[in-house]
């Protein structure tokens, strides 16, 4: 998911792994990847994942995600294209928040 995160995205898994914002483009992906994981991996796996952030920052994540996703119909495309893609592992994995 993360791969198919960043190329979907036009980032590197590398940039969306790494502490800090990475920039615009980079903090999109990797608000996508939070909210596409978010219903089948638990926050401090995620947050683990990437760079030790904490479940704080990975729930603002994934509501900015969907703010982004409100405000900007290409991100929207975008991000409704990799939930459907991975729609079956999601739903299969799916754990109680």
């Amino acid at each position: 998911m993360l791969q198919r995160t960043a190329d979907v995205m036009g980032v590197k898994v590398e940039a969306i792994l790494l502490p800090g914002s990475g920039g615009t483009v980079v903090s999109k992906a990797r608000n996508a990847f939070i909210h596409l994981v978010y219903p089948v991996m638990a926050q401090s796996e995620t947050a683990a994942i990437l760079g030790r952030r904490t479940h704080s920052t990975i729930y603002g994540a994934r509501r900015r995600c969907q703010e982004m996703m409100r405000k900007d119909k290409h991100y929207d495309v975008l991000v409704q294209g990799l939930m459907a893609e991975f729609k079956g592992e999601r739903h299969q994995y799916v754990i109680k928040h």
